[in-house]
Formats: structure tokens, sequence, C-alpha cells
């Protein structure tokens, strides 16, 4: 039969581990849900990107403000055709961000060829 000033020195340890356990799940709660806030801030700043672009695309006066001297030399047809690839481009980021894609895009993806060189 173990002596109390055994058992006082296992009830100790018993608590400490206690201690350590619970500090554990509440630090990676908290990177979790650190983790998931910032999830979500990319989520909103991707989206809020995609709406931009879909005004842009209506309204070639805002398409030429998004292009920007980089793109002025485009036509209309090809400056509205650039923002929809940036709007897929854009999408396809949040989903990868947001892990919703089931494998990386590949290079032969046609959005991906069209992007290139631009």
């Amino acid at each position: 039969m173990p002596t109390p000033p055994q058992m006082a020195l296992a009830f100790l340890i018993l608590l400490q581990v206690t201690l350590v356990v619970l500090i554990g799940v509440h630090l990676r709660k908290g990177l979790r849900r650190r983790a998931h806030e910032r999830q979500m801030r990319t989520a909103t700043r991707l989206k809020q990107h995609i709406d931009l672009l879909q005004q842009a695309v209506a309204d070639p006066e805002l398409a030429q403000l998004w292009g920007g001297a980089r793109l002025a030399d485009l036509s209309e047809r090809e400056l509205r055709e650039h923002l929809l690839i940036n709007i897929r481009a854009t999408s396809v980021e949040m989903a990868w961000r947001l892990g919703e894609l089931s494998e990386t895009p590949r290079r032969s993806d046609r959005t991906v060829r069209s992007c290139r060189g631009r």
C-alpha cells in the first residue's frame, strides 16, 4: 500500500499532466480559430477582388482604369478577356486557399495556359 506522501506525489503528477493536456487543447483551439479567421479574411479579400473585376468587365471605363498603362494597348475585347481570365484565376486561387480543390490545377489547364505571357 502506498504511503500518504507517495499518494500525494502521484496526485500532483496527475494534476500536472492534466494541466498540460488542458493547456495544449486550449492552445490548439486558439490556433485553429486564428487560422480559420485568416482563411475567412483571405476569402473575403479574394471575393472583393472578383466583384471588382466583374464590375470592370461590365464597365469599359472601369476596365481601362483596372488595366492601367500595362494593358493600355489592348483592345476593349482583349481587355475584357484579360479581366475574365483574371476572374477565373482568382476563383481557382480562392478555392485552393480554402482547401476546396480536389487536386492541384494542371499546367495544361486552359486557364493557366491563357494566363501565360500576360
